[in-house]
């Protein structure tokens, strides 16, 4: 349901190049096969393939959630803002995730 809703707000807006990265790998190889489920599990993929056939700047690729990290961190941050925002330096809880995901991944 996650990448359904992302694709759908993207879809929504003047977005013409847009990569998104998911760490389930299963999701992201039933949207990128062509077999038709009608489950509900299949509806929804099915609808995820529509919006990428509508969008050709848009892309779908899985990634490990490890190397997802910043991705989350910046996702549970942004509940603290109301409307968009723009920084004109490094938020300071860019420094300190970033500092542990670099860790981490030497691990």
């Amino acid at each position: 349901m996650g990448i359904l809703k992302a694709l759908s707000w993207v879809h929504g807006r003047d977005y013409r190049r847009v990569m998104f990265e998911f760490d389930a790998k299963g999701v992201v190889e039933a949207i990128g096969a062509n077999k038709v489920d009608s489950s509900e599990f299949g509806v929804i993929v099915g609808e995820c393939r529509r919006f990428l056939q509508m969008e050709a700047g848009f892309s779908l690729h899985f990634v490990k959630s490890r190397a997802n990290g910043m991705a989350h961190v910046f996702v549970m941050q942004s509940q603290f803002y109301a409307s968009s925002v723009k920084w004109l330096s490094l938020p300071a809880f860019v420094d300190l995730s970033l500092l542990n995901v670099c860790n981490s991944c030497g691990s």
